[in-house]
């Protein structure tokens, strides 16, 4: 007996926790009857099995060794060249003069701008440690040292609605009162006869207050009077209480106690929560036992995986931002070395490689002069820790400049045993994960300016033929992964899967859960409920 009691509050718990999460975030299915076939759709239709080199991409600043690439910018004008190609200069030399138009107050809009994306960083930040802070919304299990007391009789119609016509729902402390069995979803048929009910409830009350009004001033010497009848109510809107009790019985102690105002707007209704705590003493509780369980904590009215969403998506904003900040830095650092003096100075000794015209490099992007001491370009790039065993030294990466437009070949020369002491995001792999330094090599033919960011593309090893979802057919919930999949009894299922990298923001991969032949249902929906019953349907069905 004692196993089955406490299997029954178990289960009473587990429905209370699923009610209570639907009223704290608003959501009520309005379902009833046999549950709706769910569309679902072949893995092909929303997911791919691989793309071409299966590239991540990583960014990074360049950085040189004995070579030197002088570009020209737009705010630039040349003076004198003074160096030709095949010249021998040393680290000091100047190799040319120039005018600029950069005004101070250019540089200073930069540095502002750079200083206004460090401020909302901070702003993130402080908004991230407000979502970490955030308590869920939590209901406690029955106690297992509960009385034995009288529970009254089971509650086995889908619900009951008092029948005290003081409590007509005109206001909270006038709330009606509406018992639902655990197993009863709100529907707009329950909605639409509390409505009713708080109508002809309220019209009484009204009725009464005109009649006791005239009992009072009426004139006994005037008979001939006809009493006036009130004008009738109508009502729009009501404030109600819903209840689960323990067990669904009738003298159950309280589960559940959420108070809600009903606004009806043409054929729908609308719902808003107000606290109805005060109320835990409302007469029409007479028929059933004072709360032995704690009641509903809502804390932050958010749940836990709610929250875990929120923290995992500022987090993300806070990378972005960091990455955003990188960016506009290493914009500034190179403005900061053209309003100097008017002299480029070179900084290694080493061989003039090439020297084009002042029209020549502003056409095409490329370097206006070219020292080569033997050396090349170097980039630190991050690779996620799902990824690092992959990762291959000596293994080629594109490098793509996005000043120039042009892409160049590099060697991975080597990765990191540490994780990156960089605390920013710089791939497009999962955001969550650790991520490790590597070391790309681009010899000195490519044409890179120091200090700038560049991305890096590279292959994994081992992952050509990956399994990619479409991200809105993927849900998380407390840190994990799930889909909603047809079984192979034809129902719906949820599947937990493992996940990996991210693909241009659209795509997830999947490592395991799901294959090629699966079809998926889209994860949102009233009628999504495991167990339905599916059919295959087109997409043209998910965009109508």
């Amino acid at each position: 007996m004692k196993a089955k009691k406490k299997l029954k509050k178990i289960l009473l718990s587990v429905v209370a926790v699923l009610l209570v999460a639907a009223i704290g975030v608003g959501i009520w299915y309005y379902t009833a009857g046999t549950p709706q076939p769910v569309n679902v759709y072949p893995f092909q239709y929303i997911g791919m099995t691989e793309y071409w080199g299966d590239s991540q991409e990583s960014y990074g600043y360049v950085q040189t060794d004995k070579v030197q690439t002088v570009f020209l910018s737009g705010t630039q004008t040349v003076t004198e060249i003074l160096v030709s190609p095949g010249d021998q200069v040393s680290k000091g030399d100047v190799l040319m003069t120039f005018d600029t138009t950069l005004s101070d107050l250019s540089l200073e809009r930069k540095r502002l701008g750079v200083e206004k994306l460090k401020l909302q960083l901070e702003d993130a930040k402080t908004e991230l440690k407000r979502i970490r802070g955030m308590k869920p919304m939590v209901i406690p299990a029955p106690s297992d040292d509960e009385e034995e007391t009288n529970k009254g009789v089971a509650l086995t119609d889908p619900y009951k609605l008092s029948t005290q016509t003081a409590y007509d729902g005109s206001s909270p402390e006038k709330a009606m009162i509406c018992w639902l069995n655990s197993s009863t979803a709100i529907s707009d048929p329950l909605l639409e006869e509390m409505l009713k009910q708080a109508e002809e409830f309220q019209n009484l009350n009204a009725e009464k207050v005109s009649q006791s009004t005239e009992s009072v001033s009426e004139d006994p010497t005037d008979a001939t009077e006809e009493p006036t009848e009130p004008e009738k109510i109508e009502v729009n809107q009501y404030y109600v209480v819903f209840k689960v009790t323990s067990g669904n019985m009738s003298l159950g102690s309280r589960v559940t106690w959420q108070g809600v105002l009903v606004i009806k707007s043409g054929d729908s209704f609308g719902l808003k929560f107000f606290d109805a705590s005060g109320l835990t003493d409302h007469t029409l509780a007479a028929d059933e036992q004072a709360p032995t369980t704690p009641q509903i904590d809502f804390g932050s009215g958010f749940t836990a995986s709610q929250i875990a969403e929120m923290r995992s998506q500022q987090e993300k904003l806070i990378k972005d931002l960091e990455f955003q900040i990188k960016m506009a830095d290493a914009e500034y650092k190179i403005m900061l070395t053209e309003i100097q003096d008017g002299n480029v100075y070179a900084e290694v000794d080493g061989t003039v490689v090439s020297v084009l015209s002042e029209d020549e490099a502003q056409m095409t992007g490329q370097p206006i002069i070219k020292v080569s001491g033997g050396g090349g370009f170097y980039v630190q790039g991050t690779i996620s820790e799902l990824d690092r065993d992959t990762m291959i030294p000596g293994s080629e990466v594109t490098v793509n400049d996005w000043y120039s437009g042009m892409t160049y070949t590099g060697i991975i020369e080597s990765i990191g045993d540490y994780p990156s002491s960089d605390n920013y995001w710089s791939g497009m792999g999962n955001p969550t994960a650790t991520y490790y330094p590597f070391t790309v090599f681009v010899a000195d033919d490519a044409d890179l300016q120091s200090g700038s960011y560049v991305s890096i593309s590279f292959s994994a090893g081992g992952t050509e033929h990956g399994v990619y979802l479409e991200n809105p057919f993927l849900r998380t919930e407390s840190g994990r992964s799930y889909v909603y999949i047809r079984g192979e009894d034809g129902t719906l299922e949820q599947r937990f899967v493992t996940t990996g990298k991210s693909l241009w923001g659209s795509y997830t991969e999947i490592l395991s859960g799901i294959s090629p032949e699966d079809f998926l249902a889209f994860p949102y929906g009233n009628n999504l409920k495991i167990g339905a019953p599916t059919v295959e349907a087109d997409l043209s069905t998910l965009y109508e």
